[in-house]
C-alpha cells in the first residue's frame, strides 16, 4: 500500500481492513471477507457511470494514520515463518511476534459510515447532468483517536454490482476547521467528463474551498448567456408587458474606462434586471457621449492648434472629423468591457450624440418644455475659462491642474446694526442697552474684492452668536 501511495500519490487511495485486533470495523470485515493475514488486495478505478439509470448509494470511509497501541492485541503477528511468503522488505528480522511497542499502523479504516454497500436512499433513483444530490453522514470522533492524522474517504457505490464509482479522500482537520462532529457529503455529476465527483463540506462550519476558479466560472456563465440570447430573451418574453425604460448615462469613448465605470454599471445592471423579474419589459439602450471640452482641448493638443486657428489653420470640417476620429478611438476596449463584466445593454444599436437625429430629438424636446412653458431664465454663478471660451463643469474642475494652493489676503469686515434696530440685539443678550454704543456684525471674507458691491449680510437663526464689548480703536468709544 505504502508503495502505491508513493507512486501514484494523486491516483490511489488505500485503507487497511483489520481482522481479529483492535482495530477491527466488523462491517468492513465480513463484507470484504477478510480473514487472518492479508489475503485479498482490491484494485480499483474511477470508471463511466450512466447515472441516469444507476443504483447508486454514497458512503463514507474514516481512515486514520499513524496508530499506535500498548496492549497485547496491537501484536502483529510475523507471517514470513517458514520462508513461504517470499521477502518481506527488510522486515525478515523481527520477532515472530512483533510488540505492539514497534508498531505503527497506517490507513486503518475506523469506521463505515452508510454499511458495506453504501447507505440506502442516499441518491435519487432518477438524477440528471448537473443535478446537485446530498446526504449528510453524523460520525462523532472517540477521544483515544488523533483528529490530525483522520480522514473522510467518500465513495460512490453502484449498488447492482458492487464498484466504487468513484472516491475523494479528505483530511477530517481541513473539513472541521478544529472539531468534527458530522460531515457533509455531496455527489454532483461532472458534464466536462460525464462522471459522478465527490466533495465534502463541514456541516455547520465554514471552509475555503480551493477548486473555486472565479475566472472560469465567469467565463462559462458569460458563454452560456451568450449561446442561449439570454438577453436578448428577457426582453422578447415581455413583449407586451409594460416598458421599464432606460437609457444608459452615456460614457466618452475618447478616454479609457476605469474600475468607477465598473462600479456604476454594476448598480443600473442591478436595477434593470430587477425590474425585469418584476415583470417589465427593461429594453436597455447603451449610448456614446461625443460632446465636450475634453474632447476639443485634446484633439487641439494632438493636433497642435488652439481655438483661433479653427477655420485658418484647418478648416472647420477637418476638424469636426478629427473629433469624430477621436472621440470614438476606444470603443472595442469599451465593448470589450461590456461584455467581460457581463454588462447588458444594447451596444448594437446605441445613440449617438453627435449624430443629427440625436441633436435634432434635443431640440424638438426642448421646444415641447418650451411649449407647456416649463423652461425659465435665471442667474447662477457658473465657473468660466477664458481659454476655452466656455463655462466649466464640476467634473473638469476637480481635474489635475485645476487648483493651487496660494497665500491670500483676507478680511474681517464690520457690518454696522442701523441705531433703531439696536435694542433687540441687547434684549437678546440681556445687556442693559445702551443709546450711544454702535453695534457691528463681523464677517470674514476670502473675496475682499467683493466687497464693493455688496448688498447685504446674512444672519441665521439658528448660528450662535457672542456680543463682545469693546472700543473703537480710533475714537476710544465704546462698541458692541
Amino acid at each position: 500500500m505504502e508503495y502505491m501511495y508513493n507512486t501514484y500519490p494523486d491516483r490511489f487511495i488505500g485503507i487497511a481492513v483489520h481482522n481479529g485486533d483492535p482495530m477491527t470495523v466488523s462491517e468492513y470485515d465480513n463484507g470484504a471477507n477478510f480473514g487472518g493475514y492479508p489475503s485479498a488486495n482490491i484494485d480499483r478505478s474511477i470508471l463511466d457511470g450512466d447515472f441516469s439509470s444507476a443504483n447508486y448509494r454514497l458512503g463514507v470511509i474514516i481512515i486514520e494514520d499513524g496508530v499506535k497501541g500498548t496492549s497485547s492485541g496491537y501484536n502483529q503477528a510475523n507471517a514470513y515463518a517458514g520462508g513461504g511468503y517470499g521477502p518481506m522488505g527488510g522486515y525478515e528480522s523481527l520477532p515472530s511476534t512483533v510488540p505492539a511497542a514497534q508498531m505503527v499502523y497506517d490507513h486503518v479504516g475506523r469506521a463505515l459510515l452508510g454499511g458495506y454497500n453504501g447507505q440506502a436512499g442516499s441518491v435519487p433513483t432518477e438524477i440528471y447532468d448537473g443535478m446537485p444530490v446530498s446526504y449528510t453522514f453524523n460520525y462523532t470522533v472517540p477521544a483515544a483517536y488523533n483528529i490530525d492524522n483522520m480522514y473522510a474517504v467518500g465513495v460512490i457505490i453502484d449498488n447492482t454490482t458492487g464498484e466504487i464509482i468513484n472516491a475523494n479522500k479528505s483530511p477530517l482537520k481541513t473539513l472541521s476547521l478544529g472539531s468534527v462532529e458530522s460531515v457533509e457529503m455531496n455527489v454532483f455529476p461532472n458534464p466536462a467528463t460525464d462522471k459522478i465527483n465527490v466533495s465534502f463540506e463541514a456541516k455547520g462550519e465554514y471552509r475555503e474551498y480551493k477548486g473555486l476558479n472565479l475566472p472560469n466560472v465567469a467565463k462559462s456563465v458569460l458563454e452560456k448567456w451568450n449561446t442561449e440570447k439570454v438577453f436578448e430573451q428577457s426582453i422578447s418574453s415581455r413583449e407586451g408587458q409594460k416598458p421599464y425604460v432606460f437609457f444608459e448615462g452615456p460614457p466618452s469613448a475618447n478616454g479609457l474606462p476605469g474600475i468607477h465605470h465598473v462600479m456604476a454599471r454594476s448598480i443600473k445592471d442591478i436595477f434593470c434586471r430587477y425590474q425585469t423579474l418584476k415583470g417589465f419589459q427593461v429594453k436597455r439602450k447603451a449610448g456614446w457621449d461625443t460632446h465636450g471640452l475634453p474632447v476639443e482641448l485634446g484633439v487641439e493638443k494632438e493636433l497642435g492648434i488652439t481655438k483661433e486657428d479653427i477655420g485658418t489653420k484647418i478648416s472647420v470640417e477637418d476638424y469636426n472629423i478629427a473629433c469624430k476620429n477621436a472621440v470614438m478611438r476606444y470603443t472595442d476596449i469599451w465593448n470589450n468591457l461590456t461584455k467581460e463584466m457581463g454588462y447588458w445593454v444594447d451596444m448594437d444599436h446605441p445613440y449617438i450624440t453627435y449624430e443629427s437625429k440625436y441633436m435634432e430629438s434635443v431640440w424638438w424636446l426642448l421646444g415641447e418644455l418650451y411649449k407647456k412653458n416649463l423652461l425659465y431664465k435665471g442667474y447662477t454663478i457658473q465657473p468660466y475659462s477664458p481659454k476655452a471660451g466656455t463655462g466649466l463643469s464640476s467634473h473638469e474642475l476637480n481635474q489635475p491642474g485645476c487648483y493651487r494652493d496660494v497665500t491670500d489676503t483676507t478680511v474681517v469686515a464690520q457690518f454696522k446694526v442701523k441705531a433703531e434696530d439696536t435694542q433687540p440685539v441687547f434684549q437678546k443678550f440681556g445687556v442693559p442697552a445702551s443709546n450711544e454704543a454702535d453695534v457691528h456684525f463681523l464677517a470674514w471674507t476670502t473675496t475682499p474684492w467683493t466687497l464693493p458691491s455688496n448688498t447685504a449680510l446674512t444672519v441665521g437663526p439658528k448660528i450662535e452668536y457672542v456680543l463682545v464689548k469693546t472700543f473703537n480703536q480710533y475714537t476710544f468709544r465704546e462698541i458692541y
